[in-house]
């Protein structure tokens, strides 16, 4: 009877260990979903980048002038973890390149403007590279630019806001040359220049302005030395590989963007392999 009643006390005293498990979960496996910057091979913080990604091994003495023109909040966000139905939202880091079609100023006075509950205006990239080769910087790489929407890359796209549309834009960082004025857009209906008289009082007939370049042409005059180089300084600073930085005309879902037009990849190439890659601008999880 004694025997009976010890197992009786085991088997209770067992039971009640079970349900405090169970209470407390202590034992059972975490649900929080495994993030893409948790499988990453990269350690975070600076350092260098996987040798594979460039053959040079000392850094240029090169250096761009640089500035800084801090975006209006309402033209950038955060870099989200998770999209709109709670899923993991991270891909591996993506560089998308752009042109203003415009005036780097211009561009500039856009991103600095208060554009709150205006989704359709709201938009910026990280750099933007002037025709003298200065580096603008506008939005921290560790948040979000609005620079390309909707927009995909091999099918990878993220959806964070529910009246919004897919895009690349949480896990890109956007540079941007300032396009040289035989690329800058002009709208169909914006009146073009007329004639103007001469300012010669002997001058009997009127002289003609000069029309304008085509209306948002498909090629231009092209981009900088500067631009170039200045574009290599800036992208050696991060482990992007080389197939994993592209157009703004490549990701557009839209069917609408060209840029950068008359773009020279093989000129760019040559100026990013004279830099060893090294990690110091962070812009993906876990400072990718």
């Amino acid at each position: 009877m004694v025997r009976v009643g010890r197992w009786l006390v085991c088997i209770l005293l067992a039971v009640v260990a079970l349900v405090a498990t169970q209470a407390v979960g202590w034992w059972q496996p975490s649900l929080t979903p495994t993030l893409v910057s948790q499988l990453s091979p990269l350690p975070a913080g600076p350092g260098l980048c996987p040798p594979n990604l460039s053959p040079a091994k000392s850094w240029p003495a090169y250096h761009p002038p640089e500035e800084v023109a801090p975006a209006h909040p309402s033209n950038y966000g955060l870099r989200h973890r998770l999209d709109v139905w709670g899923q993991p939202a991270e891909y591996p880091p993506l560089i998308v390149l752009h042109e203003t079609a415009g005036s780097a100023d211009g561009a500039i006075a856009m991103f600095q403007k208060d554009h709150t509950g205006r989704d359709d205006r709201q938009v910026s990239y990280h750099v933007l590279i002037r025709r003298d080769g200065t580096v603008v910087w506008v939005v921290p790489p560790e948040l979000r630019a609005y620079g390309a929407a909707p927009s995909a890359f091999r099918g990878q796209a993220v959806k964070t806001n529910p009246k919004g549309v897919f895009s690349v834009n949480n896990f890109a960082y956007h540079i941007s040359f300032e396009s040289p004025v035989d690329g800058y857009y002009r709208p169909p209906d914006v009146p073009q220049p007329t004639p103007t008289p001469s300012a010669s009082p002997k001058a009997t007939t009127a002289t003609p302005t000069p029309a304008p370049t085509p209306v948002n042409p498909l090629v231009h005059s092209g981009y900088t030395d500067a631009q170039y180089q200045s574009l290599a300084w800036v992208i050696a600073k991060t482990c992007v590989p080389w197939e994993r930085i592209t157009t703004h005309k490549a990701v557009d879902t839209s069917g609408s963007r060209a840029d950068p037009r008359s773009f020279d990849w093989q000129k760019f190439r040559r100026y990013l392999h004279q830099y060893p890659r090294r990690r110091e601008i962070f812009f993906g999880f876990n400072n990718e």
